[in-house]
Parts: structure tokens; sequence; C-alpha cells
């Protein structure tokens, strides 16, 4: 009786690892759809703020909807999410640009940390060169919450190998989310606030964004530091 239990239950967590795998395949496929798409627009019209601004512009009302499916994308896709926020902020002003790439980054994170931590280490080697990985081992091994906010504030790790970590490890999903929430702000807020007045800009206001980009830069670097002490 025990062994036909057992054997039930080794048959139903079977079943439920191939529909998983089912799931994430779709979601694989569907998100290369999307970046493919992506990459010919940016092929076809030049891959610099500018054209995307004018990209959105065309979208009319769902500009914001795909200022947001963009950095959403770009969680999976590798693009520079700096272009998004800087037509973003063209496009819509610091807050409400900024507000829109915050609210983008946030969903793309939780729901590649959500996946990695759901289908694990297949999943994201499926997502990662094997120098990515490498990284990704390297840094999961000294995570932490001060680590996490670190790689956020200094984004030498790239933001979707941070959120692939973070889901492989026993990061709480609290901790994922302010970190990221708090982290992203500063950078978010200077590229938008840099597409919102990159046509009048001046010396004072490029000094300022300048600073604030250092001054993010260098704090991230010493929380990295205290972290490794």
């Amino acid at each position: 009786m025990d062994n036909d239990t057992t054997t039930a239950a080794a048959a139903a967590a079977q079943a439920a690892a191939r529909r998983r795998a089912v799931v994430g395949a779709i979601a694989l496929l569907a998100v290369g759809a999307l970046g493919a798409l992506v990459a010919v627009f940016w092929i076809a019209e030049g891959l610099d703020a500018a054209s995307l601004e004018a990209f959105m512009r065309g979208l009319g009302g769902w500009g914001p909807v795909a200022i947001v499916a963009l950095m959403v994308l770009h969680c999976f896709v590798p693009f520079p999410a700096e272009l998004v926020a800087l037509g973003a902020g063209a496009l819509f002003g610091v807050a409400m640009g900024a507000a829109l790439v915050w609210l983008g980054a946030m969903l793309g994170a939780a729901l590649s940390f959500a996946l990695a931590r759901r289908l694990g280490r297949p999943f994201v080697a499926a997502m990662l060169s094997q120098k990515g990985l490498a990284k990704l081992d390297a840094w999961t091994e000294r995570q932490g919450t001060v680590s996490l906010l670190a790689a956020r504030l200094a984004p030498v790790v790239a933001f979707n190998l941070v959120n692939y970590a973070a889901g492989l490890t026993a990061v709480r999903w609290p901790v994922f989310l302010w970190t990221t929430a708090v982290g992203i702000v500063p950078i978010t807020l200077i590229c938008a606030t840099f597409g919102a007045t990159m046509r009048t800009l001046d010396g004072w206001v490029t000094a300022a964004l300048l600073a604030a980009a250092a001054l993010t830069l260098a704090a991230g670097w010493a929380l990295a530091r205290r972290r490794g002490k």
C-alpha cells in the first residue's frame, strides 16, 4: 500500500514538473517573439533614444503601456533600458516617465525572480550565457540584503542577472522587492530627467545629473565594500 502511495506521489510530481516545463517553454517563446519585434524595430530605425521616442509617439495612448512592457521585456532580452528611460522622460516628463519605467522594471524583476525560484537553475541557464552563469554563481556566494541594494545602486552587475541570482538563493520576497524598489530609483530619475531636459540641456543641468550619477555609484560601491569586509 505504501509503495502504491509513493508511486502515485512520484507520478504526480513528474506530471507537475512537466506542466511547469511546458509553461516555461511557452513563456520563453513569447518573450523571444517580443524580443525579435523589438530587435527588428531598432535595427530598422537605429538604436537611439530619438527613434524610440518617435516610435512611442506613434503609439498614442498606448505609449505608457509600451514603456512598461519594454521594461518588463528588458529583464529577459538584453538591450539598453536607459534608452527606454530617456524616451519615457522625453515623452511624459520626469515624474510620469520615471514612474512608468520604475513600474515596468519592478514587474519584470518580480517575474524573473519568480521564474528563477519556480523553475530553478535550468531556466536561468537557458537565459544566460556561460560567462553570465559563472558571474551568477560567484555573486550568489556573496548575496545578502546589502549586496542586493548595492547591486541596484551601482549596476555593475546586469539588472536581469541580479533578478535570477536572487531567485536562486534564500533571499525572501520582501527583501528582494524593497531593495529593488529603492535601489533603482536614483538611476531611473537620472535617466528620466536627462530625457525630459535633453533638448534644452545646459551646463548646470548636465553637471547636476553627472553628480547625481556619481553619488549613486559611490553609494553602491561603499555598500559593496562594507559587505566585503
